[in-house]
């Protein structure tokens, strides 16, 4: 199994700008599996990714899917949920667009293509 996150990390997007970004040497790290990172394109190259592993099944948070910032993340484990609210981010239906669906269908007809022809 392989997934870019789950509900209590950051999204893709906000690991890459918050942690990745601001440390050169990470950036260079990342080029190992991802080319040109981007805020822009990293919750997209890491979806790749992982559909094109050989793992039995990938998954990738809706967060990822729809490249949301860390604003979107799910859950702060460890955190008094007084002081921090955790649970509260929603998915708006304007947020799922049908470009978003054809570019998820489409990653996954490709890998699917890759596997009967490999």
């Amino acid at each position: 199994m392989i997934y870019t996150g789950t509900h209590d990390n950051n999204t893709s997007r906000g690991w890459f700008e918050q942690v990745v970004a601001p440390d050169p040497h990470k950036v260079e790290r990342l080029r190992h599996f991802v080319p040109n990172p981007s805020a822009e394109s990293i919750a997209a190259d890491l979806i790749d990714v992982a559909w094109r592993s050989s793992a039995a099944l990938a998954v990738a948070p809706l967060q990822d899917v729809l490249n949301l910032p860390a604003t979107a993340r799910m859950n702060h484990p460890g955190t008094d949920h007084r002081t921090q609210p955790n649970w509260t981010w929603r998915v708006q239906a304007d947020q799922l667009t049908a470009d978003r669906a054809a570019w998820l269908a489409e990653l996954t007809a490709r890998k699917t293509r890759e596997e009967a022809m490999g």
